[in-house]
This record gives structure tokens, sequence and C-alpha cells, in this order.
């Protein structure tokens, strides 16, 4: 019984130590060399899991960087960030991967991927839209250098749509110079509006509305201001007279 006792207890220990039986006969290894580790970043990816497929090409990325599975990695490693929401993270792998691939011959993808992550970063109407002159600027690229590709149908439109949020956001200043009474600099927007946004007829037709009305208003507050200058300065030399 004795015998038996420790043979048990001995078996215990080895069943439930933290390093021991249960980890090397029944778990699966973490992954080490560059393919377990691509692969493993794979599934993570298919199965949705985008910070642990992260966490896998960045290893596979910094560890084995002259591997024939980096370059593979590099690029799911953006689309990951990508995915995961994580767009300024993945503008920045992509644009690292376009540096250093620039024949890739996925090099189309990413380009039109660099301006999808400025897409989705647009601020608000009301704040300086870098973003999406950086997305029209990327598919533009695109469409110009690789007028081919599967992605560029997709590009033309998104490019629409970035030059209506762009028309936008001058519609918007060029209220807000109106609401301020600024009305020269609400005119001068509203017909920059019209030149430089033509295809869209709905902002064009408002613009024209509203830069008649802010031509008189400025016309009409240019001639009061004048009127008060010419009869201040009389007023002014009757009381010197005085």
């Amino acid at each position: 019984m004795r015998m038996r006792f420790i043979i048990f207890s001995i078996f215990f220990c080895m069943l439930f130590s933290g390093c021991g039986v249960i980890d090397y006969y029944f778990l699966k290894p973490k992954p080490q060399t560059p393919l377990e580790l691509l692969e493993a970043g794979q599934d993570a990816l298919n199965e949705k899991n985008f910070d642990r497929a992260i966490e896998y090409f960045q290893k596979l990325k910094d560890k084995y960087p002259f591997s024939p599975y980096t370059v593979r990695a590099e690029l799911l490693l953006a689309d990951s960030y990508f995915y995961a929401k994580k767009y300024e993270e993945a503008e920045t792998a992509y644009k690292e991967f376009e540096s250093l691939h620039p024949g890739h011959k996925n090099i189309d993808y990413v380009i039109f991927q660099i301006g999808m992550c400025n897409f989705y970063q647009k601020p608000s109407i009301d704040l300086p839209q870098l973003c999406i002159h950086e997305a029209i600027s990327y598919f533009t690229k695109l469409i110009e250098a690789y007028p081919r590709s599967k992605y560029v149908p997709k590009a033309k439109k998104l490019l629409r749509r970035c030059r209506y949020i762009l028309a936008k956001h001058e519609i918007y200043v060029a209220n807000f110079y109106f609401r301020t009474k600024r009305y020269k600099g609400a005119w001068k927007r509203y017909l920059y509006i019209q030149q430089n946004f033509p295809e869209f007829k709905d902002i064009v037709e408002y613009s024209k509305y509203m830069a008649r009305i802010a031509y008189i208003k400025y016309d009409l507050k240019s001639s009061e201001e004048k009127r008060e200058k010419e009869y201040g300065g009389l007023w002014t030399k009757i009381k010197r007279w005085l």
C-alpha cells in the first residue's frame, strides 16, 4: 500500500505540474519556425483573432527578417491591423511594405489599402480633411499606375465619395463664413466650390444661390462701411472746426 501511495503521488505531481506531462503529450507546441508562425498567424486571422495574428506575424517579421515567408507575413500583418480597425497602424504597415517591395505582385492591392486606411480615418466634416486628401492621392495613383487592376472600379467609386466629402467640407466652411458675416470670404468660397466640384450638381446649384446672396450682402456691407467712413470723417472735421 505504501508503494502504491508513493507511485500515485509521483504521478499526481507530474500530472498537474505546470511544466510537464500534459503540455508535452497533449497540448500543441507553440509555433517557432517561420512556417509555423506564418501558418499560426493565418489560422488566427481566419478565426478573426486579429490580436493573436498580429503577434505571430510580428514575431516572424522580427525574428526571421530574411525568411522566404517574411514578405507574406509583412502583408498579412498589415491586413490584420486593417481588419482589427487599427487603421493608423495598418497604414504604417502598408506604406512600409510599399517602400520595401515596390515591385511586388500585390502592390496595387497595397496602394488601394493605403487609400482605404485614410478613407476610414476621415474626421468630422468641420475639421481639415487631410486623410481624405491622402486617400484621393492613393486612389488616383492606383487608377493611373495600374489601370487594369481589379481594385480600380472600387477605387473610382471611393474617389468620387472622397471628392463629395471635400465638397461638403467646403460648403461647411463657406456657410460658417456666411453665418459670421464674413461675406467676402463666403462668396469666394462658394465660387471655389463651383469651379472645383462641377460633378456634383446639387452642391453647385446651392453654391450659386448662396454666392449671389453673399455677394449682395458683401456689397451692401462694403457700401455701408464706406458711407460710415465718409460721414465719420466729415463729422470729425466739423468738430475740429467748431
